[in-house]
């Protein structure tokens, strides 16, 4: 998937170039309208590498029109055996990547899903706590909700088998790798490879970092639970942290203390509500004379 990555597409490119396979493999380069010469990038690879670059250009942009047509179309274009993932501002690094996850994936039929460590390359101003989570993965399978008590998969290190006829699309889902995770725990289980295959960038554009998204990604986690199952509690914790961050900034108007409130009275959100509020109210306030107040939908 590519938006205006223009600066750092030339790196995702070349790292698929640069695999080294014992099968055919195909790079579906999706760009979804840019305003900037991503098209023309990819355009230029898909002339130099026929065999690898497929490039489908959007006149319109899809995602902000309708975020289920996007991905139906990104999963329809993939007719492999398996499907490997990768934005267009991350790239990867292992020359034999695809060949690793897929000689693992043969060999293990009852793998849905093959991920590996990560290096995080964080823009300036964007926090890097927990890179080391993503960089220090071990070799290991995974089952069940363990994957979910702490986020570490990065979206381009992902190789999973293309089974995605009953993948539930919603429109609330603003994040494609946690859904995906989770759909991919129903069909059997997922394997890390330990060892960093791709570089993860964070930069300032990632919905995550923009405070304006945050009852977007509320709604976000909010559904995961409806469509997943309650099994999943750190959609819980998600949820919480996010309001509290709200209520740092000063943010949570008259609807979104509603919605606080509502889901306080579970003792599971009530719990990590008071958990959270210390550090909410000793820590200051960020841009104080310029407070937005968010509404959730």
């Amino acid at each position: 998937m590519v938006y205006n990555h223009a600066p750092y597409l030339r790196q995702c490119l070349d790292g698929f170039i640069m695999q080294k396979t014992n099968f055919r493999f195909e790079a579906m380069v999706h760009d979804d309208a840019s305003t900037d010469n991503s098209a023309d990038i990819i355009r230029e690879y898909a002339q130099k590498y026929p065999d690898i670059i497929k490039p489908v250009i959007e006149k319109e942009n899809v995602y902000s029109k309708d975020i289920i047509r996007l991905r139906r179309i990104t999963n329809e274009m993939c007719t492999g055996k398996y499907v490997a993932h990768c934005e267009g501002d991350d790239f990867w690094t292992d020359p034999y990547k695809l060949q690793k996850q897929v000689d693992y994936m043969e060999a293990h039929p009852g793998c849905s899903l093959c991920f590996s460590a990560a290096r995080i390359l964080c823009e300036k101003g964007i926090p890097d706590s927990d890179s080391l989570v993503f960089e220090q993965q071990k070799t290991r399978d995974w089952y069940g909700t363990e994957i979910t008590k702490q986020w570490s998969v990065a979206t381009a290190s992902i190789l999973h088998i293309n089974d995605m006829h009953d993948y539930p699309y919603d429109p609330r889902f603003i994040y494609g790798d946690g859904p995906l995770l989770l759909f991919m725990l129903q069909k059997g289980y997922l394997h890390c490879i330990g060892e960093q295959m791709v570089t993860y960038r964070r930069n300032a554009s990632s919905v995550s970092y923009q405070t304006r998204n945050i009852p977007r990604i509320i709604t976000h986690y909010e559904a995961i639970k409806e469509v997943f199952g309650k099994k999943y509690h750190y959609a819980d914790r998600k949820i919480v942290e996010l309001y509290m961050k709200l209520f740092r900034m000063g943010g949570l108007g008259k609807e979104s203390w509603k919605a606080l409130f509502s889901i306080l009275k579970k003792p599971r959100y009530t719990l990590l509500f008071l958990r959270f509020l210390p550090k909410a109210i000793l820590r200051p306030k960020k841009n104080d004379s310029k407070r937005v107040q968010y509404k959730i939908k």
